[in-house]
């Protein structure tokens, strides 16, 4: 099994630090191992992945690459080999923003993108984890809350990593998967039950200090609240199948089963913004995100001084 790499590449690419062996790291380190030892133990957890290389090979934008750089479909040993062998390393990246989208979690796709088996997700996800950990001050948000919107980016980044590992490049997600659907979001529905959202305050995506709601939307038009005992569940999901026994029951899946969550109508859309964790998308009238800083001297997402990512034993990212 390669092992598991962490890099803060927050300040940049030539400030990248490997700090998998950081003690100030190690509980993100720990939840990542955690879900990689649980996809791993469960093929219930590994067969969506399996469905989004199958369904390359009838994609009408793949299907006639696909065959030629794998002419014999996967099996559910090759994705095992992606989770045991291959797994990317984990980059925690600056705050990014395009014309159009935040993006809180990406994959390199193309030639090159080949031999760099790495995903990206954002550092300020992890401030907001952080400081959920350490706060003073009770909220509605908590840190199982946050630690499981930094495992289901994780999981959406894995399909694309998948992807461009199997196609050597070629593809990270065809916009045309038949049934499937986007890779991502369908790992997502199929792990979860649904997609994790972020309503903001109108015109602050993205800015976690305006963060007024996480919320699970299970179909169109059916949302639920994403509350601590929800995001404890999917935690510990994870951290019981990662030590699972062979003779070890296989999870429920969806994880997120609606009957136990309450329901909420949508926001009001002249008060709040609505936008998924994977690809925050911006709003044409929403204003631009402030421009990310160019010393480390600042974390940009809650504006605090940098501090160290953990805090000693304060910064719990998961169920013991």
């Amino acid at each position: 099994m390669n092992p598991t790499s962490l890099i803060d590449s927050s300040f940049g690419l030539l400030a990248a630090t490997n700090v998998t062996n950081d003690p100030e790291y190690a509980k993100i380190v720990s939840v990542i191992d955690r879900v990689r030892q649980a996809l791993c133990n469960e093929s219930a957890f590994r067969k969506p992945f399996h469905e989004v290389l199958l369904n390359l090979y009838t994609s009408p934008s793949m299907s006639a690459k696909i065959p030629k750089i794998h002419p014999v479909p996967p099996t559910p040993q090759d994705v095992l080999d992606f989770f045991t062998s291959s797994w990317p390393e984990v980059r925690l990246m600056p705050y990014i923003k395009t014309e159009t989208e935040y993006v809180w979690g990406y994959t390199h796709v193309g030639p090159q993108a080949s031999n760099d088996s790495g995903i990206h997700i954002s550092f300020p996800l992890v401030q907001f984890w952080s400081n959920m950990a350490t706060s003073q001050n009770p909220t509605k948000f908590t840190v199982n809350i946050a630690a499981s919107i930094f495992v289901t980016v994780l999981l959406y980044e894995l399909s694309h990593c998948l992807i461009v590992w199997w196609s050597e490049g070629t593809c990270c997600t065809p916009k045309d998967l038949p049934i499937l659907g986007e890779s991502g979001e369908f790992i997502e529905r199929e792990l979860l039950g649904g997609v994790l959202e972020g309503w903001w305050q109108k015109d602050h995506v993205g800015t976690f200090s305006h963060l007024e709601q996480v919320a699970f939307e299970a179909a169109p038009g059916k949302l639920y609240v994403l509350d601590n005992a929800c995001a404890l569940h999917i935690l510990q999901c994870f951290a019981s199948a990662s030590s699972a026994s062979p003779s070890s029951m296989p999870p429920v899946l969806p994880l997120l089963q609606v009957q136990s969550m309450a329901s909420t109508p949508p926001p009001n859309p002249l008060n709040v913004s609505r936008a998924k964790f994977a690809t925050l998308r911006r709003g044409a009238k929403e204003e631009p995100a402030a421009a990310q800083p160019t010393t480390p001297a600042f974390v940009k997402g809650l504006g605090l001084v940098r501090r160290s990512a953990m805090a000693g034993d304060k910064f719990f990212l998961g169920p013991k």
